[in-house]
């Protein structure tokens, strides 16, 4: 009896494990929100932590070549207005009301107050203030359009009225540069009402501490003397004015002159200004700019939601399969098994049975030997109804070229030869030279396909030298014979038949998204199962191996998950 004589066998695998659409899980609402926020930001932790990191050091680095700002804010409190007759003899004060308070604001921040103080002071020159050097791009702008201009001029024939050209240039040039630094300085400086009170505060902000006092305290000079100024002006008109009172007057503008000027408050009392200064402009501890914590912190949450944005992007767009849940969610099919793949067998180079042996026996109650027997356990009860008839012949494939089905047939080859039973392992992927240097030098040298060409190479001696286990390469290391095998061929079939008889049977099969020979061999199998590598098989992998297995009619009865 050969062991494809029980075609029940399929029939009992899919009874066991119907391949058929899972029915749609209820909605779980906020719960699922969650866990698919989590799952992302577990999955993407460290994108997510090198986008934070990124955005923190570029803020920091950007933050770091900001000038320093500096704040100076002078007080002034705004007193009842001074009234006094013409002939010097009364004078009474008329309530403070809010107008007045919004009409003072207006008149400091008026371009005639600031221009004054603009010009006394001669911010002109100010570095902050002035013209910069102007880009390359603006350079030659600049020189091509005064090129034009000049040809223009000489075709006109006017040599006199270049220079008079020239000249109105430059004079604009100059008006251009004035008035560019007036409206920095205009914009460095804010007037406002401290809550509900009659007080003024005038800020002036600049990169040097010292000058942003002395132009905020000029500022309140400035708007003493011109309340002054204006009074003066009043009197001058009228009639029967006393000397007196002009010279006072002329005194208070002439200190509130000077005290502008000079970049400070007026050292002695302006009476006739209707305002006084509570508080004078110091020169400030500390730049109040930039804040240097906090665009590191908003550099970090901008970093923290480019991450997200990017990692649910990669998330929506990646169809890897990350977990087993993924593949149960996804998959009609039933999951087997979930192997977590130790480090040191993830590598092709050093994987050998005498390996998997020693990560087994090391750790035997580890992760990956328990996986190992339980996967075991379910091929056991699956192929249970013929057992005792003859051994099975289980297939490991996947769809992209991985070492994960290697791996799993030497785990489960090891742990059956230690309950007793005698294994075969054709193997696709592990290399001839990777061997343990315990087997036989005999068996080294023959392979599946030479036996299918040529069956006196596997002959007794052979068997007689490996009773355990028998390692058989799929692909022989002549191409001319890899070239002429004929893997689902009578010869093929019959093979396989002749190591039941010896043994179970294990197949880690070829890709199948590079040859049809995983194909012509899963059809020879009891048992197939989809080995998937995490992080590398896709869901449409999955899919596009089940289909084609089931379209040569492979018995499928399953996945196993591979992580690592």
């Amino acid at each position: 009896m050969t062991y494809k004589d029980i075609p029940a066998s399929g029939q009992i695998f899919r009874r066991v494990h119907p391949l058929h659409p899972q029915g749609e899980q209820p909605e779980r609402g906020p719960q699922a929100l969650v866990e698919l926020v989590l799952a992302i930001v577990f999955r993407y932790k460290i994108m997510l932590t090198g986008c934070v990191l990124a955005g923190l050091v570029l803020s920091a680095y950007y933050a770091s070549t900001l000038p320093p700002v500096y704040k100076a804010t002078a007080s002034v409190l705004l007193e009842p207005k001074r009234v006094v007759k013409v002939d010097g003899q009364s004078s009474f004060q008329q309530e403070l009301n809010l107008n007045r308070v919004d009409s003072e604001l207006v008149v400091i921040s008026s371009e005639r107050l600031l221009s004054e103080v603009f010009d006394s002071l001669e911010m002109s020159s100010d570095p902050e203030l002035a013209n910069r050097e102007p880009s390359t791009l603006s350079r030659y702008a600049g020189e091509a359009k005064e090129w034009i201009a000049g040809i223009l001029a000489s075709i006109s024939g006017g040599e006199g009225g270049s220079n008079s050209s020239a000249a109105t240039t430059a004079t604009d040039q100059s008006n251009r540069d004035w008035l560019t630094a007036f409206s920095r300085f205009s914009n460095r400086v804010s007037a406002s009402r401290v809550g509900q009170s009659f007080v003024l505060s005038v800020t002036y902000a600049s990169s040097d501490a010292k000058l942003a006092s002395r132009v905020a305290n000029a500022i309140v000079s400035a708007y003493l003397l011109q309340t002054v100024n204006a009074e003066y002006q009043t009197l001058l008109t009228g009639a029967g004015t006393l000397q007196g009172r002009l010279d006072a007057l002329s005194e208070q503008i002439n200190t509130s002159r000077d005290a502008m000027m000079a970049g400070r408050v007026p050292d002695r009392p302006i009476p006739d200004a209707n305002a006084r200064v509570i508080g004078e402009a110091q020169v400030p501890l500390s730049p109040s700019a930039p804040r240097k914590s906090l665009i590191a912190a908003f550099g970090a949450i901008l970093g923290l939601i480019l991450g997200v944005c990017l990692a649910a992007l990669r998330f929506t767009l990646d169809k890897k399969i990350w977990k087993i849940n993924d593949l149960q969610n996804k998959f009609n099919g039933p999951c087997l098994g979930y192997i977590p793949l130790p480090r040191r067998l993830r590598r092709r180079s050093k994987l050998a049975p005498a390996s998997v042996a020693s990560v087994i026996y090391r750790h035997p109650e580890g992760k990956f030997p328990s996986a190992l027997r339980d996967l075991r356990t379910t091929i056991d009860l699956i192929c249970a109804p013929f057992a005792e008839k003859r051994n099975s012949v289980v297939a490991l494939v996947s769809w992209e070229d991985s070492v994960t089905p290697t791996t799993v047939g030497l785990g489960l080859a090891e742990l059956n030869i230690r309950s007793g039973h005698r294994v075969t392992l054709l193997d696709a992927g592990c290399s001839r030279n990777n061997r343990s240097g315990g087997e036989k030098r005999a068996s080294q040298t023959i392979t599946f396909a030479d036996a299918v060409v040529d069956p006196s190479t596997l002959d007794e001696t052979v068997l007689t030298e490996n009773p355990r286990l028998l390692f058989l390469p799929v692909y022989s290391q002549n191409s001319d014979i890899n070239l002429r095998v004929d893997l689902s061929g009578a010869r093929a079939k019959d093979l396989i038949g002749s190591l039941v008889g010896r043994g179970k049977i294990l197949m880690s099969l070829p890709p199948l998204n590079g040859s049809a020979d995983g194909l012509s061999l899963s059809v020879q199998a009891d048992a197939v199962i989809i080995v998937i590598t995490a992080g590398k098989t896709t869901l449409g992998n999955v899919q596009d191996a089940e289909r084609q297995l089931m379209r040569v009619g492979a018995n499928l009865i399953g996945t196993v998950f591979v992580q690592g």
